[in-house]
């Protein structure tokens, strides 16, 4: 028994210079397959001008090997010997057909790494895309984890024509993220509001038609809190009146004297109008970028929806608002308007549409950033955020930004 486990064993320097057959008994001097002399694999790799690190075995090595491996799990006691003895004038006849030699010369071949490696980097790079599109289905390009909860919002009333377009629909599509407006109990729905609500923890994010000042931001320093803001979109500011306001035209000039108190009747502007007071009406805590409100008899309003049934129901009414809420408004006067005191006056309404393109390009005078604000904190809030974030950004949430009323950014 002690004999016959050491004919097992294999002699891994020597190997056929015929058959290539590299798994000899120790000690063999002719290979056991087809009888031939063996050489030394570093003489065989010499003769050969190959690689000295190839390991090089046979087809009929390999089907040796399986069948040595399959008798010896059968049976300890079988002698490898006669199976071989029996076996070999076919193995003889396989090793000395030509198509059997070309293969072997063909398995000499160098391998094509580069090409492999590249056909790997495809198809890695393919999987890749198609396991982040079923990632991420139907959410226009967002590859952000989904948190679970309800989130409160709040800010300016500015966005409500972004959720009238469906953005929280879209958003509430992950499961389990839910979003709910935070009406502020104060009636207080302006920017500033939001804010306070947002460093104290009401809410998760905020809508702002404004940036952040630099009290807001100390105020959040002494928390140690961070607050973030991203730019969304750009909204045109329409300046609009009572539909029996005499004018269809005013500039920036204008538009300051009637806001300080400078100019208080229409026909101050235009002569030929008779007597016809000027009611300006303001949404509380809005202003308008450049122009100080500093008069002191005007109407405040709660809200826009309020601002415009006022300016409706009152004649020589004046009031502004973002372009997205009063672009569906038949009931008032939108004006166009000229920078400085010129009289190149752009119409923010044009063919029935806005024209998002005179706000895009600067050529209305009159337009500012929406932001969306947000703590950063690593929590839930923040990954709220930043999901409605990157579908505001994507292709998709651009062009829902400009059904709302808006101008794209990205």
């Amino acid at each position: 028994m002690e004999k016959r486990n050491q004919d097992l064993q294999v002699d891994s320097g020597s190997i056929c210079p015929y058959c290539e057959y590299d798994c000899n008994p120790i000690g063999a001097k002719i290979c056991e397959i087809c009888k031939t002399t063996l050489i030394s694999k570093s003489d065989f790799i010499k003769k050969n001008n190959v690689e000295s690190n190839r390991s090089i075995k046979g087809k009929i090595g390999n089907l040796f090997q399986r069948k040595k491996s399959k008798v010896k799990s059968q049976s300890k006691s079988t002698d490898i010997q006669l199976y071989l003895s029996s076996k070999r004038d076919d193995i003889l006849s396989i090793i000395k057909n030509p198509l059997y030699r070309t293969k072997i010369k063909e398995l000499k071949k160098p391998i094509n790494f580069t090409g492999l490696l590249s056909i790997g980097l495809i198809i890695s790079l393919l999987v890749n895309f198609l396991t982040v599109q079923k990632t991420i289905d139907n959410k226009q390009g967002i590859n952000v984890n989904s948190p679970q909860g309800l989130f409160n919002y709040g800010g300016s009333p500015i966005f409500a024509p972004l959720v009238a377009s469906g953005i929280n629909k879209e958003i509430e599509k992950y499961e389990g993220l839910n979003l709910r407006y935070n009406k502020p109990i104060n009636k207080d729905f302006s920017t500033e509001n939001a804010i306070t609500d947002l460093i104290n923890g009401e809410l998760s994010f905020a809508y702002s038609d404004r940036p952040l000042t630099d009290k807001e931001y100390q105020k959040a320093n002494l928390r140690s809190i961070k607050l973030q803001r991203v730019p969304i979109a750009i909204d045109g500011i329409v300046i609009y009146s009572n539909k029996n306001v005499p004018l269809s035209k005013i500039n920036q000039g204008q538009l300051a004297k009637i806001f300080s108190g400078e100019i208080v009747n229409w026909n101050q502007i235009d002569n030929r109008i008779e007597n016809l007071p000027i009611k300006p009406v303001i949404v509380y805590k809005d202003s308008i970028p450049g122009i100080p409100l500093s008069i002191s008899k005007y109407y405040i309003s709660d809200n826009y929806t309020l601002a415009l049934r006022k300016v409706i129901s009152t004649p020589g009414a004046i009031s502004f608002a973002s372009a997205s809420l009063v672009k569906n408004q038949q009931a008032v006067k939108m004006l166009s308007l000229a920078d400085g005191n010129s009289h190149n006056y752009i119409q923010p309404w044009l063919n029935g549409e806005l024209n998002l393109n005179a706000f895009a390009n600067g050529l209305y005078c009159l337009t500012r950033r929406i932001y969306l604000i947000y703590r950063q904190d690593d929590s839930n809030d923040e990954k709220a955020a930043e999901l409605l974030l990157a579908y505001l950004k994507s292709s998709e949430g651009q062009k829902m930004i400009e059904k709302a009323g808006f101008v794209s950014i990205y």
